[in-house]
């Protein structure tokens, strides 16, 4: 047997090994989805989920309105309810006035949409 021979069938062994470990892997994938699935709290879609944590719209775009994909995120997130908090949080400087201009930012927003 020549090396190059050697070579064809090491190769055609690999890619044979390969084919079955990702048909197996596939196999076990799908059944892993299945049981996670089955698993999941079936009164999640009835449930009132906030979330207190952060307020809706891109945090690439602090401080200007919501857009058309803001919006589309907001109602695919599940979400019934956030709390938003406002004014400022790193200093006290100007708190009162940060508290101020989000309040109006967000009646707007709430008005708007």
């Amino acid at each position: 047997m020549t090396n190059s021979q050697a070579a064809r069938r090491r190769f055609l062994s690999a890619l044979a090994v390969g084919a079955l470990t990702s048909t197996a892997l596939a196999r076990h994938l799908r059944a892993a989805e299945t049981a996670i699935a089955s698993t999941q709290w079936k009164g999640y879609a009835k449930a009132t989920v906030i979330d207190a944590l952060c307020s809706p719209g891109s945090a690439n775009k602090t401080g200007k309105p919501m857009d058309a994909a803001d919006l589309a995120d907001i109602r695919a997130s599940g979400l019934s309810a956030v709390n938003v908090t406002v004014g400022g949080g790193a200093s006290y400087a100007n708190d009162y006035a940060e508290a101020v201009a989000s309040i109006a930012r967000w009646d707007r927003e709430i008005a708007a949409h």
